[in-house]
């Protein structure tokens, strides 16, 4: 008698063929899945990334753009400021020379009028026109030395600073209290109308727009250069709001870019209603020496 022996029939061959086919096509349809969902991230992945490119480039480009831009408006700042420079250069001149000479001829003639006058009626009007005639030379030395102090070329930055200052102090009224180094020393005549004109104009400044009570300037030699100062007791401003484009701002940007093109450094700090404290250094020889004569 022979016996068949039935396996169960999850030991049957076919049985296990079967399910080792449907493992594998589970294992394979999950790795496809997987590779799918991977492939899809990889591509949302390089979107990011491309993004991200484009955007650095964009900023590149934007950057370069400010920089040119900025650099555009430094060189036509200089270019102002050495204009207005000549200009003012000129006009002193002109007013020296020619108008001032003018003048001082009028009054010699109306001296020698009123010594030879018999006509004793005549006196008081020439008397009158010589002192208009004083006035008025008064008026364009003032002039002049607001424009191009000939004493800057002379006597050197540190007189015709003292001259300066005294002379404004004469004029307006305002307590100015001067400390200028006599050790100070500019030879380069750039730097040294630079030096003048930062005193110049922080004292303009105060007066004009701060109603300062007193002024402080402070000039001294330091690292082979000249150090400034100019502290006033006035109402202040908003550095800031200035700078940004406010009333007084291109004066203000215009002397900070001509002191950073000679190579120095440049502050401003104020508040509203706490006065205002400015401070340059100037060195007496720099980089800028070199562009310039090219």
């Amino acid at each position: 008698m022979q016996l068949d022996i039935i396996p169960p029939w999850w030991r049957r061959t076919d049985v296990q063929i079967g399910a080792l086919g449907l493992l594998l096509s589970l294992l394979a349809g999950g790795f496809l899945w997987r590779a799918r969902e991977l492939q899809q991230r990889n591509r949302a992945l390089q979107l990011v990334h491309d993004e991200r490119e484009l955007a650095f480039h964009q900023a590149r480009e934007s950057r370069d753009r400010l920089g040119q831009a900025d650099a555009l408006l430094r060189r036509m700042t200089m270019k102002l400021e050495a204009a207005k420079e000549e200009e003012r250069k000129h006009l002193a001149r002109e007013l020296h020379d020619e108008f001032g000479q003018a003048l001082a001829g009028i009054k010699i003639n109306l001296g020698v009028a009123r010594m030879q006058s018999p006509d004793l009626t005549a006196l008081k009007p020439m008397q009158d026109a010589t002192l208009l005639v004083d006035g008025l030379i008064s008026q364009v030395r003032a002039l002049s030395l607001n424009l191009r102090p000939p004493l800057l070329d002379e006597v050197g930055l540190v007189a015709a600073l003292e001259t300066y200052l005294h002379t404004v102090a004469r004029r307006g009224g305002t307590a100015i209290e001067a400390k200028l180094d006599p050790a100070v020393s500019m030879p380069d005549p750039q730097r040294r109308i630079a030096v003048f004109r930062i005193v110049q104009e922080a004292i303009t400044n105060a007066l004009r727009h701060a109603d300062a009570g007193t002024v402080k300037v402070t000039l001294k030699a330091r690292d082979g250069g000249v150090s400034i100062e100019v502290i006033d007791d006035g109402r202040g401003f908003d550095v800031v709001a200035v700078m940004n484009g406010g009333a007084g701002g291109l004066g203000l940007f215009g002397q900070r870019e001509r002191v950073h093109d000679l190579g120095g450094e440049w502050t401003i700090d104020s508040q509203l209603g706490h006065g205002t404290r400015l401070h340059a250094f100037i060195p007496a020889t720099g980089d800028s020496d070199a562009r310039h004569s090219g």
